[in-house]
């Protein structure tokens, strides 16, 4: 019985939240018995046992019932409110009140509060328990004769000792039993992740082993395949050739992806630099994906900086691999249009340079949900939409675990059904800082399947092919058919190591994986072997394994040369060429290229800026500084009777007066669309390489919404919620707009905006509340009051909401005079730098005289007077006026 009832509470049957309230409920049960026996003992037969016999038998119940129902959350509601509202505070008056030791209890019940609730249930009994337990003590204090007293000092004494020992051990015994439930589910965790730890390591070391398997069949496939092409004059025999050839290809591809996962998740994936050719790189990456793009009848443009190092060093295959991806998933996702390569050489400190190399498509875009999936493996997004196109969704995954492993950063913007942006960042060190210059890309022109045309023929030459597999070996002898080499197999390195001491060859092709003598172990017998004729002969080796499972072994072995399978012919040839001696050649093939080639289209854009501040057209920015600082502007709607206009582009404040007067207007600001912000985003983005959108205020309209939405499909876009509207928001965006000029980084500007915008005042006054009211700003019968007294209210941007915060009374202008006096009084908390007026409607003698009142009393250095965007004038009508300036601070040069 004792066994089962630990279980209850130490075995993993249950919940541990379930768990816990069991071993609460024994305690408690414990407790309420030894209660009633103290008091038995202490105080004879006392009305106090009531209360404890009572929450004896509860928790009895709930403890039974807990394993019928398991209803938990019910049953520790039952007994928080029976201890909080009924057992402690009885225990509180029936035992002496603070003589006794029932004041201990209520800590305990604090406790069981802490152990049991969480979030807002665990703020609701706190709050509960500290009303009952403070409503007990002052109670007790102002009514003492409710606090039945105990009947001696001794009694007391023995009373609080019981409480202060059962409080005491209660605590303990919780707090160490759910220590050991704690270590137990710790132990248990650790076991379950060891497991699957195995499982993975099994999953991937599978994989792995799994390479050498693969391959050679698919070598063999394509190695025969490539024989068929080779030989075959028959259309339609090649043709069928050619599909196999590319479906065999696709085969490797994905096999390759999955062996390259398996190695990065074994973090075995090793990136091994080594010093390139940046118009090498390049140049290989347009040769192997023009072809596609070609065959879709894609643009290719090609835009690399002139100013990009020569030479750096990296790892110049993952490199290749991530852009590669990048270019396939372009082409793949691109049904018309363009495919664009671009490449910049950021940032250069210390000897190294921060390479930023952009991939950009028109094709069908990621949706907004999708993004957060992006670099999932084994996941593909809109699988309806992309059902027909090719891909095991590695691709990305893959791209991004490597750009990591380099230390760099991949980002992405899209706009759905109008392409994307995919940007690498990768710090690479300069060997050679010469610039690249102004390359000229050329590109094969390319048959579908091209006819064969060997690259040399040297009869003399004699090679040896050491292959555990026959179908391998015979592969790589008709690739080399043509090439009239001598060649001689071996099956083994034993007998490799036989042959070697009877004949010389130039070569030694040697298969990496062998049973009994592996290709490492054969390479270092041949060169320390007594007597052998080949201990300085190149020695080329040939493996299954991808280049990072084999790449170290061949650095600290030194072979002389490394061919992946499947074995291609031309690198076949290309490779014995590096060794055999030039006198031994009798026919080389001299390539022909300037008859074959054309140039890539490349273009040379003007450099985009680095950081592009946009904002809303309420932002009431004078032409002069948008052009300045060259400040994108993004519009709002004017619905009107007459149709939709967009706000400063299709309508102006100089044609508002047919919509809107001083107490009505018919004319509606509405925020864009998403889509259109998107658009707006993807446009400025061509102009430079972030953008940052500072927002009106957000409780005003919904244009910050709608812009945020719009930036989750880019991460070069972040959009900021100013605060503020009208002269206020320009100030934040003048302000952000000299940082973006003067080279603070993005992140810089962000956080010095977040700041400067809470330095801002920004006043209003407006003609009449009707209008202010129509749209939903105030309530009526405020807009009524001010109606039946002329009052002009004023207006004030507070957490990104506006209000009436005053009114002024009178006529217009000397309302203006007195709004101006009472804002303009606390001179010393005034930057006298700037302040920006706005107005709506207002004439040329109003303003005038704006200008002398707020010359008179305060001496600004500059003053922008600008005329409101028809979004702010149709809100609050015309005659409305707005001043905005900077409190206390010396950041806001413009």
């Amino acid at each position: 019985m004792l066994k089962k009832l630990f279980e209850t509470i130490y075995g993993r049957d249950y919940e541990l939240r379930e768990r816990i309230f069991r071993m609460l409920i024994l305690v408690g049960i414990c407790l309420a018995g030894m209660g009633i026996v103290e008091c038995i003992i202490l105080m004879d037969v006392h009305v106090i046992v009531i209360p404890l016999f009572v929450l004896l038998i509860v928790m009895g119940i709930v403890f039974l019932a807990t394993f019928k129902y398991r209803k938990i959350n019910f049953a520790s509601s039952i007994i928080g409110f029976l201890i909080i509202l009924a057992v402690f505070p009885a225990m509180f008056f029936l035992s002496g009140g603070l003589e006794g030791g029932s004041v201990l209890w209520f800590s305990l019940g604090i406790f069981y509060i802490f152990l049991m609730f969480s979030g807002k249930k665990l703020m609701f009994f706190l709050l509960l328990s500290l009303v009952v337990d403070i409503f007990t003590y002052l109670y007790g204090y102002y009514h003492p004769e409710a606090i039945t007293p105990m009947d001696s000092r001794a009694a007391a004494f023995l009373d609080s000792i019981f409480a202060m020992l059962a409080v005491g051990f209660a605590g303990g015994i919780i707090l160490k039993a759910q220590s050991r439930m704690f270590y137990i589910e710790q132990d248990v965790t650790k076991k379950q992740q060891k497991e699957l730890e195995k499982m993975s390591d099994a999953k991937n070391n599978f994989f792995a082993s799994m390479s050498h398997e693969i391959r050679t069949p698919i070598n063999t496939i394509i190695g025969l395949n490539e024989m068929i092409l080779r030989e075959s004059r028959e259309s339609v025999t090649r043709d069928y050739a050619q599909n196999i050839q590319n479906a065999s290809k696709m085969l490797l591809n994905l096999v390759n992806d999955i062996l390259d996962l398996s190695q990065i998740e074994m973090k075995k994936m090793e990136i091994i630099p080594i010093e390139y050719s940046t118009e090498d790189l390049f140049g290989n990456l347009i040769d192997m994906i023009q072809v596609r793009l070609v065959e879709k009848k894609l643009e290719f443009q090609v835009d690399i900086d002139e100013k990009l190092p020569s030479v750096l060093y990296g790892d110049v295959k993952r490199i290749s691999q991530v852009l590669l991806n990048l270019l396939t998933n372009a082409a793949k996702y691109t049904e018309t249009g363009s495919v664009k390569l671009s490449a910049r050489a950021e940032s250069i400190m210390d000897g190294t340079v921060c390479l930023k190399i952009s991939v950009t498509d028109t094709g069908i875009g990621i949706r907004n949900e999708n993004l957060q999936y992006l670099y999932d493996a084994f996941r593909r997004a809109d699988i309806k939409r992309n059902m027909k196109i090719e891909g095991s969704g590695l691709g990305l995954s893959i791209t991004k675990q490597l750009v990591d492993l380099m230390e760099g950063e991949i980002t992405v913007d899209s706009i759905y059904t109008k392409g994307s942006v995919f940007t690498v960042l990768l710090p690479q060190k300069i060997i050679d800082n010469t610039p690249v210059g102004n390359i000229t890309f050329l590109s094969r022109k390319r048959q579908t399947a091209e006819l064969y045309e060997k690259s040399f023929e040297a009869p003399e030459a004699r090679i040896l092919i050491v292959d555990d597999n026959p179908m391998n070996t015979m592969v790589e002898c008709q690739l080399l058919k043509e090439t009239k080499i001598q060649i001689d197999t071996a099956q083994s390195g034993a007998e490799c190591l036989e042959m070697t001491k009877r004949k010389y060859y130039h070569v030694i092709l040697l298969d990496y994986m062998m049973p009994e003598m592996n290709g490492v172990e054969t390479l270092r017998q041949i060169r320390r072997q007594e007597n052998g004729l080949c201990r300085d002969t190149a020695i080329v080796v040939l493996s299954a394994s991808s280049v990072t499972e084999a790449g170290q072994n061949l650095l600290e072995e030194a072979f002389d040369g490394y061919l992946e399978k499947p074995i291609q012919g031309i690198a076949l040839e290309t490779e014995l060429l590096k060794f055999i001696p030039e006198d031994i050649i009798e026919y080389r093939k001299i390539p022909n290229e300037p008859e074959t080639r054309t140039e890539i289209q490349k273009i040379s854009h003007h450099k985009r800026k680095k950081i592009c501040i946009t904002t809303d057209c309420v932002s009431d920015l004078p032409d002069q500084y948008i052009e300045k600082y060259d400040i994108g502007i993004m519009y709002l709607y004017i619905n009107t009777e007459s149709g939709r206009f967009a706000d400063t582009w299709e309508i102006a404040t100089d044609s508002l007066n047919q919509y809107v007067t001083e107490t009505t207007s018919t004319a509606v600001a509405t925020s864009v669309s998403v889509e259109e912000y998107e658009a707006f985003f993807a446009d400025m983005l061509t102009q430079a390489e972030q953008v940052i959108h500072i927002s009106m205020a957000k409780h005003v309209g919904k244009s910050y919404e709608t812009a945020l939405m719009a930036s989750r499909g880019f991460d070069h876009v972040k959009v900021i919620d100013s605060g503020l509207i009208s002269g206020g928001q320009g100030l934040v965006v003048l302000y952000a707009a000299r940082l973006a000029l003067e080279g603070y980084s993005g992140g810089d500007i962000c956080q010095m905006v977040e700041k400067i915008k809470k330095k801002i005042d920004s006043h209003f006054m407006i003609p009449n509340a009707a209008i202010f009211q129509q749209h939903g700003y105030t309530s009526k019968t405020i807009a009524k009051i001010c109606e039946m007294f002329g009052f002009h209210p004023t207006l004030k941007i507070s957490q990104s909401r506006i209000g009436i915060c005053g009114i002024r009374a009178g006529k217009t202008e000397n309302a203006w005079k007195r709004f101006i006096h009472w804002h303009l009084l606390r001179k010393k908390r005034i930057s006298s730098d700037i302040i920006f007026i706005s107005h709506a409607g207002c004439t040329v003698e109003q303003l005038d005289l704006i200008r002398r009142e707020i010359k008179r009393h305060y001496p600004f250095k500059r003053v922008i007077v600008q005329r409101t965007s028809v979004s702010i004038a149709c809100s609050t009508g015309i005659g409305t006026i707005g001043f905005s300036y900077y409190i206390n601070t010396t950041e806001n040069d413009i």
